[in-house]
């Protein structure tokens, strides 16, 4: 299997790699003070057609296949994690089960505002959205239910990407019957929102805690959707969480040889050094070990939509080693900066915590990951044996 960029790939790539270096990394200790992405910076994005490329061109976006859907992902988590993570949620993952599961009617008025960026939208998929007694969470998760022949929300869940500046979200509650999905524009329907602030890392993308009380829905923002659609979507979001990754580690291996150059000890710069030689060197194969395993699980699901259950352990598998290694080239980067990789003025202290964070996000923790990939592993085991 061949992963050859089409001169399309190349051209995507090459632009947000141009838009990153201009519009982007110049800003990033601001946006990491101010936990916040300026608004000027997704309406650049829309006018470069970057919000649609997941709507189809008859409701105004491009529809590039879902492998070209992950480089740019991973081209937007080179230039800035916290920015493909609101990007990711906001252009892939709603769009997604919009075209999967939603009305024509939804379809025709949400599609064309998620690929202008008139409407910032997300996708709310974390477990804690669908805790139970029992699971431990600090959520007590989101149930609905009939009052007054009209569906009502209750309960809250953390960790929304986009929940203070979403005009329209895709939602699963617990309802007596099982999951259901819904299209929710949260001003309206009832959520209370509260930010949450003070992250480890990330902390420019928009999380918010949601509260719904006995919030009536709207009969038309259901949605064809139940627990396939959901835990699809999940593996959909750790496929493009993956990629941003990918896109971290890339990031590390920029700064960390830029400070290697330019960074002189003993008369010579430290990138002489056969112990930075070889940090370096680490993060080279990490990258791209992460990368060939992260595209061939974007092929399997090429052409899927939201149809992934026989993809899960190859995502699982990528999900996994890229977010380990993101955490490692992390490290790394603080550890070739030495001092200096604890202060704030400089990017790699940025580069671990946000590596931190990104491994957490969707449940993402190593064990679990390995747990979803364990199919694959016990088909080699079988075919080991001839």
């Amino acid at each position: 299997m061949e992963f050859e960029y089409t001169e399309d790939q190349k051209l995507l790539r090459d632009m947000i790699g141009q838009f990153g270096e201009e519009s982007v990394r110049p800003i990033q200790m601001e946006m990491d003070e101010k936990e916040s992405i300026p608004e000027g910076v997704l309406a650049q994005m829309a006018e470069l057609g970057l919000l649609g490329l997941a709507v189809p061109e008859s409701a105004g976006g491009s529809e590039v296949t879902r492998l070209t859907q992950i480089i740019v992902a991973e081209a937007l988590g080179r230039a800035s994690a916290s920015l493909a993570v609101t990007v990711t949620y906001h252009a892939f993952l709603l769009p997604a089960i919009l075209v999967a599961c939603g009305s024509d009617e939804q379809r025709s008025r949400w599609l064309p505002e998620i690929a202008a960026g008139k409407t910032v939208g997300t996708a709310l998929i974390e477990p804690a959205s669908l805790a139970n007694e029992e699971s431990g969470s600090p959520s007590v998760g989101i149930r609905v239910g009939r009052a007054d022949q009209k569906w009502k929300l209750d309960g809250e869940t953390d960790w929304v990407v986009n929940g203070q500046t979403a005009g329209l979200a895709s939602l699963f509650a617990r309802s007596a019957e099982g999951l259901k999905g819904f299209l929710l524009t949260p001003a309206l329907d009832g959520a209370g929102v509260s930010p949450m602030d003070r992250k480890l890392g990330l902390r420019p993308v928009d999380f918010a805690q949601w509260t719904f009380q006995a919030s009536p829905v709207d009969s038309s923002a259901g949605l064809d959707a139940g627990e396939s659609a959901w835990r699809n979507l999940r593996h959909l979001a750790d496929l493009f969480l993956a990629a941003i990754a990918i896109g971290l580690i890339q990031n590390c291996l920029d700064v960390s040889g830029d400070y290697a150059k330019e960074r002189k000890q003993f008369g010579r710069p430290i990138g002489s050094f056969q112990l930075v030689q070889e940090l370096i060197a680490d993060m080279v194969f990490d990258v791209e070990a992460a990368r060939l395993l992260v595209y061939r699980a974007a092929a399997e699901t090429e052409g899927r939509a939201l149809e992934l259950e026989d993809c899960r352990p190859w995502i699982a598998r990528a999900r996994s080693l890229a977010s380990e290694a993101a955490l490692k080239a992390g490290s790394e980067t603080v550890q070739i900066h030495g001092g200096y990789g604890f202060s704030a003025e400089y990017p790699a202290e940025r580069l671990f915590r946000d590596a931190r964070a990104l491994a957490l996000m969707n449940g993402g923790t190593g064990d679990l990951l390995r747990a979803s990939a364990e199919p694959v592993v016990c088909a080699a085991l079988d075919d080991s044996k001839g």
